[in-house]
């Protein structure tokens, strides 16, 4: 089992939900959603709304908040929106683990996506930002040994609303059925013609029949034709307008009379039509819970970077320099509620290479306990924690979070100089081997006592193991030993 769940960082990453022992993507809330709705003669019952998740260092300064959609990633910045678009068939080239054994594994899978980068061109750019519909539940990122780049507490909202983004006209995004929607909120007196977007990136950039095209290279995306109305006193009423294309820039022009002492609503979705919406897998490990009935589950996601130029590019899926696995991954746990209807956090957990947890505990204090294996030199360690430094191969991890996920109270290495906490099969030519069944090789358990003592069992390869004196066993009897600190 090598490979993260919920948002995941690193340079960025996404997440979604696909098949796993756990499902851990609890993102998409259903919630009803009004104004196209109403529109159309009636509303929603079933909307699924994306999570916005603030920068708080986390990652590139530009990003203000980020989102994952159906087809890619969404990167609001101050003055842009940047549209990361995944292949349009997905990564099924990742799931080696659902491929027939006579099927030929492409060891590492090269794909193509695609950035956009939308300018709003001439607004302002000392405007403030607000949101709304805030989540009861946060994310933390301990990605790295650099403390200084981890984020806790991280704010999770459905609306991120740009005030006066132009001279009396607000931008609100927000989301419908996985589409990214955002809204312009044309004040009483404020020109609509001030609206000008300019596309960088793209292939192409047409008009067909109303709707604007996207051409990329990994499929055509839609932004339908703009929907502008009114609200006469709770009576929707639609004004006649269509969009404007010069170039790059597209501008919406108003054609119907409406009330300029009223507020003008200009609605330009974008949608992904041509998208499967299949991106990396997030693999369950395992779970837990502690005293209140609140549960905890932990696994792996796949992450993807934030664009650094816009345009075509290729992404070769490796999270790490170790070419044993196929594609990155970091470890990522998340608390639920005792009934399971509220994420009350969610974390990530790795360095610049891979990691994956094999098992959690939580103490008397509802302190959670990972053990965990990992292969990156920066893992998140604690000062004065047993060992700071990766001895080579793999080293066994053990983390320890504070009860709200937001700081680490301890996390340490524990290895030698070959790899520790993997369960070699025969493959690997051990004599001997305990690997029958998938997931095999991420075997290990982690205990607590009533004094909050830390218990873990695993396995080593490395003849140079730390052990204590007058212990049982003071060196490897084979390829492979079993290990109890």
């Amino acid at each position: 089992m090598e490979r993260i769940f919920v948002p995941l960082v690193v340079k960025l990453q996404v997440i979604i939900n696909k098949r796993i022992h756990i499902h851990l993507l609890l993102l998409l809330i259903i919630i009803p959603i009004m104004s196209w709705a109403k529109i159309q003669g009636h509303e929603e019952k079933d909307g699924s709304y994306l999570s916005y998740v603030k920068n708080k260092g986390q990652w590139e300064s530009k990003i203000l908040y980020r989102s994952e959609f159906r087809g890619g990633v969404v990167f609001l910045e101050n003055t842009a929106f940047t549209y990361l678009f995944y292949p349009a068939d997905g990564f099924g080239k990742l799931r080696a683990h659902h491929k027939p054994k006579n099927e030929a594994f492409e060891k590492n899978p090269t794909f193509k996506m695609h950035a956009v980068r939308m300018e709003f061109d001439g607004a302002n750019t000392t405007h403030e930002t607000e949101t709304q519909d805030a989540q009861t539940f946060y994310y933390n990122y301990f990605l790295g040994s650099d403390a200084k780049k981890w984020a806790s507490h991280v704010p999770v909202c459905r609306t991120v609303v740009y005030k006066d983004l132009y001279n009396g006209i607000d931008v609100k995004t927000f989301s419908n059925h996985n589409d990214v929607r955002y809204d312009f909120i044309v004040a009483p007196g404020a020109d609509p013609s001030q609206i000008k977007l300019k596309f960088v990136g793209q292939n192409k950039l047409v008009l067909r029949e109303g709707k604007l095209i996207i051409s990329t290279q990994v499929g055509e995306i839609v932004q339908k034709e703009p929907l502008a109305y009114q609200d006469e006193q709770g009576s929707i009423r639609k004004i006649e307008c269509h969009y404007v294309l010069t170039g790059d820039k597209l501008g919406i022009k108003i054609t119907g009379r409406y009330n300029k002492n009223a507020a003008l609503i200009i609605d330009p979705t974008l949608i992904f039509a041509t998208y499967t919406g299949s991106t990396s897998d997030n693999w369950g490990m395992s779970a837990s819970y502690d005293v209140s009935g609140n549960a905890y589950t932990a696994g792996i996601a796949f992450k993807v970077g934030y664009p650094v130029t816009t345009g075509a590019f290729q992404s070769t899926f490796q999270g790490g320099l170790n070419t044993t696995f196929m594609a990155g991954f970091d470890i990522s746990v998340s608390k639920f509620n005792s009934t399971g209807s509220s994420l009350l956090y969610s974390t990530y957990l790795g360095g610049a290479d891979n990691e994956s947890p094999q098992s959690i505990t939580v103490d008397n204090a509802n302190n959670l306990i990972v053990l965990g294996r990992t292969y990156s030199s920066n893992f998140p360690v604690v000062s004065g924690c047993f060992d700071v430094t990766l001895n080579g191969g793999s080293d066994i991890i053990v983390t320890k979070f504070n009860a709200t996920g937001t700081a680490l109270i301890g996390s340490t290495f524990v290895g030698g100089t070959l790899n520790d906490g993997i369960n070699y099969d025969d493959n690997e030519s051990i004599r001997g081997s305990l690997k029958f069944n998938y997931a095999d090789d991420g075997r290990g358990a982690v205990h607590v006592d009533k004094n909050n003592n830390v218990y873990v069992a695993s396995c080593t390869m490395s003849n140079n193991f730390p052990i204590t004196a007058g212990c049982l066993q003071s060196a490897n009897a084979g390829s492979q030993d079993g290990c109890v600190f």
